[in-house]
């Protein structure tokens, strides 16, 4: 399943939204896959967060 763009802030309370936000997708992280385009060090925290 693709779903449609989501805005979120790059912060603690952004990432935690888009957790919420995919959590209504699957309650299962193992079905979940994420793709992310390079921005730099901008995707560094998003992904050590993630990665939690």
């Amino acid at each position: 399943m693709i779903i449609a763009n989501f805005k979120f802030a790059n912060s603690y309370h952004g990432f935690y939204q888009l957790k919420l936000r995919l959590e209504q997708l699957s309650p299962l992280k193992q079905d979940i896959q994420i793709t992310l385009k390079s921005t730099g060090h901008y995707n560094y925290n998003l992904v050590d967060f993630l990665k939690e």
